[in-house]
């Protein structure tokens, strides 16, 4: 942290003193009310005991004390700083202290990532660093293992609620902006319940036709260029699902990279599939129907008879 608290000055006062218990805007009086009426006991009092009085890391191997960070970029740093300062003001995070706090301390980079807004960015601690020997290392994945819920699972729940229903999205960092309305965007892509269709929003699919052009133009991509637009691929799939066949190439070239400056090599046959995709993105409309869930011939009921000398018939 040195490089960051040397360029603001609120950071380089070293604190004193035991931990202090951190902030957080959960107000666990109004929440217990609502874990009271959850179903799975166990987990709601985890969690009324997480958000109480903290949590135990399970660790299945020992950290090293790393007390070194990757270096950060000059024109990053007052942002990084920025954002540390004002966790500290926010008492969501402790320190700097003259000496080690606690036994056993793991020290995790800062850095900040790029959002979808021009010049804005978030702040994370990277829990990777150093490759295998970080906190993530040593934690089993069945205690960090996250699921998210897909979008196909979230289609069928908004089916079921029927035309026009109303749907709502919470800003976690703005949470009074709540709003309710037909049209709901959900991993990359438009949810309209009136219509009762899927869209990836536009300005994604011209981003992803422009880097496909730049693809094609290219003998060799960095691992992380491919994930990139992996990523994008994966999001269109979900409202054209036959593009996930021309998929396959470019993951089978990226399975060979372990970094992410790692160069993938754009074969023939890769940019070929590339090419299926510029024209999906060209002629397609943008638009997806909804489907009828499927139904198996057992719920069907479907016979069909051919007759001996002409004709034939069939049974629902």
């Amino acid at each position: 942290m040195d490089k960051v608290s040397g360029n603001n000055p609120t950071l380089s006062r070293p604190r004193a003193g035991p931990l202090s218990r951190a902030s957080a805007p959960v107000k666990l009086e109004t929440m217990g009310k609502w874990l009271g009426l959850y179903p799975n006991k166990r987990d709601a009092n985890f969690v009324r005991c997480f958000l109480s009085s903290g949590s135990a890391c399970l660790l299945q191997a020992r950290c090293p004390c790393v007390r070194t960070e990757p270096s950060i970029r000059p024109s990053f740093a007052d942002c990084v700083a920025g954002k540390v300062d004002r966790e500290l003001r926010l008492s969501r995070m402790e320190g700097p202290f003259k000496s080690i706090p606690v036994d056993d301390l793991v020290i995790s980079p800062v850095r900040v990532v790029p959002k979808k807004t021009p010049g804005a960015f978030r702040l994370i601690q990277h829990f990777s660093y150093p490759p295998r020997a970080s906190v993530s290392d040593a934690i089993p994945p069945a205690h960090c293992s996250v699921v998210y819920q897909s979008f196909d699972e979230t289609l069928g729940m908004v089916r079921s609620y029927g035309s026009g229903a109303l749907m709502a999205k919470i800003d976690v960092e703005s949470a009074f902006r709540l709003l309710r309305h037909p049209v709901y965007q959900f991993w990359g892509n438009e949810i309209d319940t009136v219509a009762g269709e899927c869209s990836p929003p536009q300005d994604e699919v011209s981003k992803l036709r422009e880097t496909i052009r730049r693809f094609n133009g290219s003998r060799k991509v960095t691992l992380r260029q491919a994930q990139s637009v992996r990523g994008m691929l994966n999001f269109a799939c979900r409202v054209i699902p036959m593009g996930r066949v021309f998929c396959r190439k470019l993951d089978r070239a990226a399975a060979g990279c372990a970094r992410p400056h790692h160069f993938v090599r754009l074969s023939s046959e890769l940019k070929r599939d590339l090419a299926v995709w510029a024209s999906f993105l060209e002629e397609f409309n943008g638009v997806s129907i909804w489907q009828a869930p499927a139904i198996d011939s057992e719920s069907l009921q479907f016979f069909t008879n051919a007759a001996g000398s002409s004709g034939f018939g069939c049974l629902l």
